[in-house]
């Protein structure tokens, strides 16, 4: 939710793609620690870094009693990657803040982006999909190959149908033409879901972790509610609107009074407080 049009925000964003970039190439082992080795006080864990920002590798050493709490594939692993992408969109159109002085506009940059990081998701994507497709069609037991296969079917399809309107929307940024307001912003709900049915954790940012940030969490934890507890789609405005409200999200409001909040005026919906006149 930052924005490349102002220009501490778009400092940020690109500090974050330099930082998601040099990620790429760390490496992470988990190892069981001897029964002798020190560890950290208040820790079950002690790190080891080694390496050069070319190839770094970091091993974590933890107690016997976490070690083995792990899944069997985590403690056999010799190397954990972390597949990291970064989506990004303001709140408003991007095209006002457009000028003839600039190499590329705010518009151009954040598209570009967002197009680099669904690269990296799309091809992450089809690796998830064909090692689990691949692995229905080969079971140990014959005879489950089948239910296997089908139960996969489902949410397979939910997720191509995610990847295919993230591209589309990132299309429909990339040929609005000057002039047209389509803010975009539909891109950041697709995506998270998409992350989230692959097993990803998430990280929402603005400029403070006040404003635009808080109110991105209520929407996407609502969403959680509904597509994993069963809330209604018709209580997921009423939902977001009680947690806006009430308690954590007020709570840190009043401890940061006075943040200064550079949310635009005119935001979509979804991502602003609903007033008392407001039916969601």
């Amino acid at each position: 939710m930052l924005s490349p049009a102002l220009p501490n925000e778009k400092h940020s964003i690109k500090s974050i793609n330099a930082t998601l970039s040099d990620l790429e190439k760390v490496t992470f082992q988990l190892l069981q620690a001897p029964e002798d080795a020190p560890l950290a006080m208040d820790s079950a864990l002690t790190s080891n870094v080694h390496g050069n920002r070319q190839a770094l590798h970091v091993t974590f050493s933890l107690e016997s009693d976490s070690f083995l709490k792990l899944p069997e594939r985590l403690r056999s692993v010799r190397g954990i990657k972390v597949n990291a992408v970064f989506f990004t969109q303001a709140l408003h159109t991007l095209e006002e803040w457009s000028s003839a002085e600039q190499q590329s506009s705010p518009d151009e940059f954040q598209s570009n982006v967002n197009l680099q990081s669904f690269k990296k998701l799309q091809a992450y994507y089809r690796k998830f999909r064909n090692f689990y497709m691949e692995k229905a069609r080969n079971p140990s037991n014959s005879g489950s190959k089948n239910n296997l296969i089908n139960k996969l079917l489902r949410p397979l399809q939910a997720m191509d149908d995610l990847h295919r309107l993230i591209e589309l929307q990132l299309s429909k940024v990339t040929g609005t033409p000057t002039g047209a307001h389509h803010s975009g912003v539909s891109l950041l709900p697709l995506s998270w879901e998409l992350c989230d049915r692959l097993s990803s954790c998430h990280i929402l940012l603005c400029d403070n972790g006040v404003h635009r940030c808080t109110l991105a969490v209520t929407l996407y934890q609502a969403l959680i509610l509904a597509r994993c507890h069963g809330l209604p789609p018709c209580s997921v405005f009423q939902a977001m609107d009680k947690m806006r409200k009430e308690g954590t999200r007020v709570e840190n409001d009043k401890k940061n009074h006075g943040v200064r909040n550079q949310t635009p005026s005119a935001v979509p919906r979804l991502f602003q407080l609903f007033s008392h006149h407001d039916t969601p």
